[in-house]
């Protein structure tokens, strides 16, 4: 008896030691974390204010140095200068809202990684003086680098401007336009008209089973598979619009429309073989060949070639 209630005392101390010294650890968990987000928060609202300020008091600088650069410069042609003298104000007005977010994403960065960056010191000192250190250094690279990156730029000399022609621009973009919708289109129908049938089949199969939450009826697996279906859906919804977008780059490359023409029809031809892969039918729709070499195919994709060309 007095062996069995000591063996119980010892095994009581245990588990009473066992959770003080997991409240111990818990508690000091929980400072640790409150105090990183502390800092966290006073280095990026430090970051935000500074780099905001800087930003905007440099910018009628910046954009009238950058205005000039791409006016004197002669690694540009004329109908790139003028395109990018027109799409300039873009980065300029959204150069400020960038700052802004990297700065209040640089907070925390700086707390995690600032040991890493400005060794055991920084530890030691508060947050506010190394906020206020990136702020410098970064007042300095928008004022001293920047403008002599822009230097360098307007006083390169070239033997001949870089230049496009602006109707073959405009055949890119309607290129790239015209393959975002038509292979968009193409690949959602494709694409339910495959996921459907596993769906309808799945949920057959499932349903006699035994369910999670039900004795009988796969009841789990029947409420998640629609929201899978439409997961897939938008997938291939997202990668039939990217994919037709390279239409554009096909006629830059190939220097003619018809080509971007073919690879809009390829494109969704790829995908009409990778779906009929998955159910085991056979492929249906041609792979015409929209480039002159014979590398650019196996680039752009990296699925088997379709059986027959146009």
């Amino acid at each position: 008896m007095l062996r069995g209630s000591g063996e119980r005392s010892i095994v009581t101390e245990f588990r009473q030691r066992s959770l003080s010294a997991f409240v111990v650890w818990t508690f000091q968990g929980v400072v640790y974390v409150l105090v990183r987000l502390c800092r966290s928060l006073v280095a990026s609202v430090t970051l935000s204010i500074g780099n905001l300020l800087v930003a905007v008091a440099l910018l009628p600088h910046d954009a009238v140095i950058t205005y000039w650069t791409l006016v004197r410069t002669r690694v540009l042609g004329r109908n790139v200068k003028i395109l990018a003298l027109l799409l300039l104000l873009v980065p300029l007005v959204a150069w400020p809202f960038a700052v802004l977010t990297a700065s209040v994403i640089g907070g925390p960065v700086l707390v995690i990684f600032g040991q890493v960056v400005y060794g055991d010191a920084f530890q030691r000192r508060p947050i506010l003086l190394s906020a206020l250190e990136c702020i410098k250094d970064f007042a300095s690279w928008n004022y001293d680098n920047y403008f002599g990156y822009l230097r360098e730029f307007r006083e390169r000399a070239v033997e001949k401007p870089y230049d496009i022609s602006l109707l073959h621009l405009a055949e890119c973009i309607f290129a790239g336009v015209l393959g975002m919708l038509v292979d968009g289109t193409l690949v959602t129908a494709l694409a339910l008209r495959s996921f459907f049938p596993i769906l309808w089949f799945n949920l057959r199969r499932t349903w006699s089973s035994e369910g999670i939450l039900s004795r009988k009826g796969a009841v789990f697996f029947s409420i998640i598979w629609p929201f899978i279906l439409l997961a897939m859906v938008l997938m291939a919804m997202l990668g039939g619009f990217v994919a037709g977008l390279g239409a554009s780059v096909i006629v830059w490359e190939e220097q003619d429309v018809h080509m971007g023409f073919k690879y809009i029809v390829a494109a969704a031809a790829e995908f009409d073989e990778v779906f009929r892969r998955w159910s085991g039918e056979d492929v249906v729709l041609l792979k015409p060949s929209y480039s002159t070499r014979a590398s650019t195919a196996s680039e752009m994709f990296s699925f088997r070639i379709l059986k027959g060309s146009i």
